[in-house]
């Protein structure tokens, strides 16, 4: 089922979140999209390359005239190694994270840093480039649950309650980071 949330004091086509199903063909995961009037957003679930784990990828791409330049997108697939301390950021057990050396040349770095206001900055760089995007508390309610989600499949002996238990364990008081 689709879903669409629009920020009741933001015109159309400004500011929206939209999630979008996993296609028919199993070929695309669930994603979650975030538009802004500078830069657009979409979070899917993926299968890592790496370890044929469950996790996410991220992707940012600049805005003109309302229109995502997705040629020009950053892409950052966060590891299945990386995903606890990206769950426990998006929950606020940590205050941010800060990956690097992604990307085939290891040249691309993702953060998360909460801001003021109970805002979630997501930043994602490469050399000479760095987009960035703010999420508020609705939308990083939808991408908490997708990324516990994730998690989950990765760690399918325990409840998702043990697992929040186990990320506040781990990670309550520590500074992100990788």
């Amino acid at each position: 089922m689709a879903f669409q949330q629009t920020n009741p004091l933001t015109p159309i086509g400004v500011e929206r979140m939209q999630r979008q199903p996993a296609s028919a063909d199993g070929q695309f995961g669930e994603a979650l999209k975030f538009f802004r009037p500078q830069v657009a957003c979409t979070i899917q679930k993926v299968t890592t390359r790496a370890d044929n784990g469950s996790s996410l990828n991220l992707e940012l791409a600049p805005v003109t005239d309302r229109e995502a330049r997705w040629g020009e997108k950053l892409t950052v697939q966060v590891s299945s190694i990386e995903l606890p301390r990206f769950c426990a950021c998006v929950l606020r057990i940590t205050p941010g994270i800060e990956f690097k050396y992604h990307g085939e040349s290891r040249n691309k770095s993702y953060s998360l840093q909460w801001q003021s206001g109970g805002v979630l900055r997501i930043d994602l760089s490469t050399q000479g480039k760095r987009l960035f995007i703010p999420l508020t508390g609705d939308e990083v309610f939808w991408l908490a649950e997708m990324a516990l989600d994730q998690l989950h499949k990765n760690t399918q002996s325990m409840t998702k309650t043990d697992l929040m238990n186990l990320l506040t364990r781990s990670f309550k008081g520590t500074q992100g980071g990788q």
